[in-house]
């Protein structure tokens, strides 16, 4: 999975069509180290989740919001079986050039490796068992309650972690 291009779109009218402010990925075989200027984002189930943020206060506060859109553009695969994707919100603030397996930010360890502990992230995953694309092609996930949520100030916007079971992206 790549980060450009990497959007989420949403429609009030006219439609908006944002690019991430952060992404990175996280890799438990490097819990260590950082993957912030990287230029690729790796999914790979059981080792690397994406982490990613957009900025969503462009959208008006009396903005009708009727579909909300979050795709990820599959790049290449280094691994030809079917891999399923599982999108949470994040509910820690995390940093892109400081996120790891281990921490959300220097001086910030999750709550558990991974992001995986209760306070990292809400559970159930908001979107569950979407198919991850072919090379070439792009996966979305419906994100619509969330942007929803962070458009009126609900909840707070930490961005996206999205997993995977199966093969590898």
């Amino acid at each position: 999975i790549t980060p450009t291009p990497t959007r989420l779109a949403v429609t009030p009218t006219p439609q908006l069509s944002l690019v991430p402010i952060a992404d990175t990925y996280i890799d438990a075989r490097q819990p260590f180290t950082n993957s912030g200027g990287s230029n690729i984002l790796s999914l790979r189930p059981q080792y690397t989740a994406v982490l990613t943020l957009f900025d969503v206060s462009s959208i008006p506060s009396n903005a009708a919001i009727t579909k909300a859109e979050l795709s990820y553009f599959t790049l290449a695969r280094t691994n030809p079986n079917s891999i399923t994707g599982f999108l949470y919100t994040l509910r820690r603030p995390w940093s892109e050039v400081e996120a790891t397996y281990n921490v959300a930010s220097n001086g910030q360890p999750w709550g558990q490796p991974g992001a995986k502990g209760q306070d990292d992230r809400d559970w159930p995953a908001v979107v569950e068992r979407v198919p991850i694309a072919a090379e070439g092609q792009w996966t979305s996930f419906d994100v619509l309650d969330v942007v929803r949520d962070w458009q009126v100030g609900s909840e707070t916007n930490n961005g996206f972690i999205l997993e995977g079971e199966g093969g590898s992206v």
